[in-house]
């Protein structure tokens, strides 16, 4: 048996979410628990997603699984791009060994790279390869500077962004 490609309305797809919204809503708060405030947010972006792109829909699946599956992307979508937005980049700012010094302060990316473009081109490019994971000798290298220069440019580079951005 062929099955039809064709494409289903928004009324059977508005219908569809009416009659099960609470199953929907229920799928948002498994998938966002346990910030389960997030869940309606998550269900209003489906519904405009399915809505919007009914077109898509080729009666492949159920209509159940077509949404959940909506559901299921847009969420793991605003996991990846929220852990993108606050990544914690203060282990390429604290190069000391004692964990006793280490602080729970945590910059986002946006953060991170404003402070940096404030500095000179030079100071940017040496913290951008410390950043990169560069090893300060091979940052010596392609800036043709010593080694005990690297080391502390990068330093005071560190100290510099650490207090703008706290303040």
């Amino acid at each position: 048996m062929q099955k039809s490609t064709e494409n289903i309305s928004h009324n059977t797809i508005s219908n569809y979410i009416v009659k099960n919204s609470n199953n929907l809503k229920r799928y948002a708060r498994q998938l966002t628990y346990p910030h389960i405030d997030e869940a309606d947010d998550l269900f209003q972006e489906t519904v405009y997603r399915c809505l919007k792109n009914t077109h898509m829909y080729a009666h492949r699946h159920t209509t159940e699984a077509w949404i959940k599956t909506i559901m299921h992307n847009i969420y793991i979508n605003s996991v990846n791009s929220a852990y993108h937005r606050t990544t914690c980049y203060t282990e390429h700012f604290d190069d000391t060994e004692d964990e006793s010094s280490m602080h729970d302060e945590c910059y986002t990316v946006d953060e991170l790279y404003r402070a940096i473009e404030k500095l000179d081109a030079n100071e940017q490019q040496i913290i951008i390869m410390r950043i990169q994971g560069y090893s300060y000798e091979e940052i010596a290298e392609a800036t043709k500077k010593k080694i005990g220069t690297i080391k502390s440019t990068i330093f005071r580079i560190k100290r510099h962004i650490k207090e703008q951005l706290k303040g």
